[in-house]
């Protein structure tokens, strides 16, 4: 039974849809809460940005703006009776997702999909394949929606 779930997202519009099954998901469990791990890029991420001071002023940005998406989303699910209970982790992705399912006891992980390289695909890096062989539990991949 897949009673506890954590959605996985980096709140780009590439894991939209993976909010929309998790929620259901949720739903039918009849849970009314929602451990969500958004996936952020650290600061150190910026640091090619050759403009002193600018590369923390984006990262600051970039978090504002996430803070804001998440707050978004967390509103959305309130008026549908879950509770969303963000969870943010810096780090190797695969990593960060196995440990944050095992600590939150999870059954399933509900993770977006953003197409990979081809060298990632021939090689198995892609997120994909990584989070799959190190994940304690099942592992549900959503692709993004089709654009019509």
């Amino acid at each position: 039974m897949l009673d506890r779930i954590l959605l996985v997202t980096d709140l780009s519009a590439d894991s939209a849809a993976a909010w929309d099954v998790a929620i259901a998901l949720v739903q039918r469990t009849g849970r009314a809460e929602l451990p969500v791990l958004d996936m952020t890029a650290s600061p150190t991420a910026y640091a090619d940005v050759p403009v002193p001071g600018i590369a923390q002023r984006l990262y600051d940005d970039d978090r504002r703006a996430a803070d804001e998406e998440m707050k978004r989303h967390v509103d959305a699910c309130a008026a549908r009776g879950i509770h969303v209970r963000p969870i943010v982790r810096m780090g190797p992705p695969a990593e960060s997702i196995a440990r944050t399912a095992q600590a939150e006891l999870v059954d399933l992980i509900v993770l977006g999909v953003r197409p990979a390289s081809v060298l990632d695909r021939l090689l198995g890096n892609s997120i994909v394949a990584q989070v799959t062989r190190s994940a304690p539990c099942h592992v549900l991949w959503i692709k993004p929606r089709q654009e019509k």
